[in-house]
């Protein structure tokens, strides 16, 4: 059976602010689905780091930790050119 589309984020325009919401919701909605150290241990930050991202205490987490979660929670970015 294929994969639901529902984690899929349409970006689009210059909304710079309300995308990066759009893409951390994503992302935190999906964290909820594993547990929280395991996450942290994978991608080698600390259980309170997992819990703020979780909590939208951090906005927008470093780079490392970002694609580090991406990894881990089995999601892709896909950048391409606006034609």
């Amino acid at each position: 059976m294929g994969r639901a589309k529902a984690n899929v984020v349409m970006i689009k325009g210059h909304r710079k602010i309300a995308v990066a919401n759009d893409a951390m919701n994503v992302l935190r909605m999906k964290m909820y689905e594993y547990d929280t150290q395991s996450l942290a241990d994978t991608v080698g930050v600390s259980k309170s780091c997992i819990y703020a991202i979780q909590r939208g205490t951090t906005k927008w987490p470093r780079p490392n930790t970002f694609f580090g979660l991406l990894d881990a929670l089995d999601l892709e970015m896909i950048l391409r050119d606006r034609k």
